[in-house]
């Protein structure tokens, strides 16, 4: 057997790990300062620019509010005259509507309706009967919510059974009424 023998002193390894783990935690250290500086300096960008914006919509504000505070009493007055007359020209058409359907006949409906001037309305209603359609119109007449009913036109319209096609077929008239209607008794029955 060889037996080796070293006469020569064997160097000690330098121990680098705490060097190494020094490093490693200066490296952290410097990266996190980093990060928060950078981050830091955009926050502060971002309340300035945030600071200015408000300092804009305020000073916004405050000539607004002293546009407001200048203007004249006549105007108040003039915007209360334009509303009172606005008011004035609308119809209530709840009740306007209210009033036609309480006068419709048992088996008549609406189809359309629809103003086609501020004071005057169009109608497509449905009816069984000739009968049914004298009748409504002799009933608008009469109503005093209406100046003026003219019946435009009458025209039949084939109906047919809901889920089947049936050989008896149920005529049905279509009627068009152009109705002038009476501003003055909607505000006093709204007033009263």
């Amino acid at each position: 057997m060889l037996v080796e023998i070293n006469l020569l002193t064997e160097k000690d390894k330098k121990d680098i790990t705490n060097w190494l783990i020094v490093t490693v935690i200066f490296v952290l250290l410097l990266v996190s300062f980093l990060f928060i500086y950078v981050h830091s300096n955009k926050y502060e960008a971002e309340i300035d620019a945030l600071t200015d914006e408000h300092s804009f919509v305020m000073e916004q504000i405050s000539l607004k509010q002293q546009l407001i505070d200048d203007k004249p009493a006549s105007y108040y007055e003039q915007l209360k005259t334009a509303i009172y007359s606005l008011e004035e020209i609308v119809i209530p058409t709840s009740m306007l509507l209210n009033e036609l359907v309480r006068l419709l006949p048992e088996h008549g409906y609406f189809s359309q309706f629809y103003f086609q001037k501020p004071d005057e309305v169009t109608i497509i209603a449905y009816f069984d009967q000739m009968s049914s359609i004298a009748a409504y119109s002799y009933e608008l007449n009469k109503s005093p919510y209406m100046f003026s009913v003219h019946l435009t036109s009458i025209e039949t319209a084939m109906m047919v059974g809901n889920e089947t096609i049936v050989d008896d077929i149920l005529p049905r008239y279509v009627a068009s009424f152009t109705i002038k209607v009476n501003r003055s008794a909607f505000h006093v029955t709204e007033d009263s």
